[in-house]
């Protein structure tokens, strides 16, 4: 699978689950859900898609999942977000709104999947991570408080919000390659940099 076949369908669940959380009633953004995810997963704190469907539900102040669709679409994102990370080829892709959308409200996305993120990962395992994975988790803290109101949307914000988006998902990789066990053959790689920070 190309980089551009794996962001298309990753815009597509955007779209999707923007509709859906209309349709249920619920305030909260597709890309901060996919955070919760990966925080979730990288930790092994959701083994099967059943415990997914729980800890969305909870973190959606919802009862329980009980629309058909949302547990379809859910479901779905579990199982291509967990294999995507499974897949040793830095094959994930980030929720996140198209290009078409605009910049301001792309940039707030990002922010909301880094709190999300943060929300599903928690303070649990930080001991168990690099100094480098653990600079990573600060930066999204910084990451998640990005002003939108304030952007020209010019060509340089543009690629700055390009460069952040690689930084976190490359971020993330880190993280979960360091917590896999040794019989899971952790991926080596590093984010190399600190993010750079939108204008």
């Amino acid at each position: 699978m190309t980089d551009l076949d794996r962001t298309e369908g990753a815009e597509v669940l955007f779209r999707l689950l923007a509709n859906l959380f209309v349709e249920m009633g619920v305030f909260a953004s597709p890309s901060e859900c996919h955070g919760l995810l990966c925080g979730l997963l990288v930790q092994g704190k959701v083994p099967s898609e059943t415990a997914w469907l729980r800890s969305v539900a909870s973190y959606l102040e919802q009862v329980k999942i009980n629309n058909n669709n949302a547990k379809e679409l859910l479901g779905e994102l579990y199982k291509n977000t967990a294999s995507q990370l499974q897949t040793p080829g830095f094959e994930l892709a980030l929720v996140l709104p198209s290009e078409e959308v605009d910049l301001s409200r792309r940039v707030e996305s990002v922010g909301l999947w880094c709190q999300g993120f943060l929300a599903g990962f928690g303070n649990g395992q930080l001991a168990s991570l690099s100094e480098d994975a653990r600079e990573s988790l600060e930066d999204f803290a910084e990451i998640a408080q990005i002003a939108r109101d304030d952007l020209d949307e010019t060509e340089e914000d543009e690629q700055d919000l390009m460069q952040v988006s690689e930084y976190v998902r490359m971020a993330v990789i880190l993280i979960y390659s360091e917590l896999m066990t040794d019989k899971d053959k952790p991926l080596k790689t590093t984010t190399n940099q600190s993010p750079p920070y939108l204008h």
